[in-house]
């Protein structure tokens, strides 16, 4: 999966510490692109044995199976990672408790983690939507966030549907607050055996901006330029 990240020249010298948005377009699914910002992390700060990393998955939606079958595809075992002390699961799909709730108990438990260097990832957050929160409580969520725990690196993974209004509200709030920017598309054209679809990455100040092809294989994620060949 290092590949992936290293194809999109994506290091974590420059994602530490900042929050970065993976937007699934057009149907798409972007679980490998998640997988790979966890890969990367994991690989780039697992030398402190005194203070070993440590990552934190919140789930919005009952998924986490989902997330284990792509990783077993690309070679990563989620459920290891549990086992292993070193992925914490926060699960966050009940109805019953109140943004706010939801908010604070997410922020106590990581404040309870001794690990200098965390990921956080936030899985399906417009899954709040649709959850029955109210339209502000998701932004202040959102909000909390950037301004709560802006010490770590936050992935936060949201999808695009653009006939709702309150959901691509929340995505553009989401994508504002965001130092990096990874969309992940299918083909409008529809289906292609070459490629299965396209990323997108750019960052806050516009500085970087680059599309990259990519497709799914037998062996995982081959990521290139447009124009360019996949090695299968």
């Amino acid at each position: 999966m290092a590949e992936i990240t290293k194809a999109l020249n994506l290091s974590w010298e420059c994602l530490q510490q900042t929050c970065i948005t993976v937007e699934e377009r057009e149907h798409m699914d972007a679980s490998f692109m998640i997988l790979s910002l966890l890969n990367m992390f994991l690989k780039e700060t697992g030398d402190n044995k005194e203070s070993p990393s440590h990552v934190i998955l919140v789930l919005f939606q009952n998924n986490f199976q989902h997330l284990n079958n792509i990783g077993m595809k690309l070679f990563m075992s989620l459920k290891s990672l549990v086992q292993s002390q070193k992925l914490t699961l926060l699960e966050m799909f009940s109805e019953e408790s109140s943004v706010q709730d939801k908010f604070k108990s997410i922020h106590n438990s990581i404040s309870s983690i001794q690990a200098k260097d965390k990921l956080i990832i936030f899985t399906n957050l417009n899954h709040l939507t649709y959850m029955g929160a109210p339209e502000n409580d998701i932004f202040d969520f959102v909000h909390y966030v950037k301004n709560t725990l802006g010490e770590h690196t936050c992935v936060l993974h949201c999808t695009h549907n653009k006939q709702d209004n309150v959901v691509e509200t929340l995505n553009n709030a989401i994508r504002h607050l965001s130092s990096y920017v990874i969309q992940v598309s299918n083909l409008k054209t529809g289906f292609c055996k070459e490629i299965s679809g396209h990323i997108n990455v750019s960052n806050k100040y516009k500085t970087y901006k680059k599309t990259h092809h990519f497709l799914f294989t037998s062996r995982g994620v081959n990521v290139f330029l447009p124009g360019g060949i996949s090695t299968r």
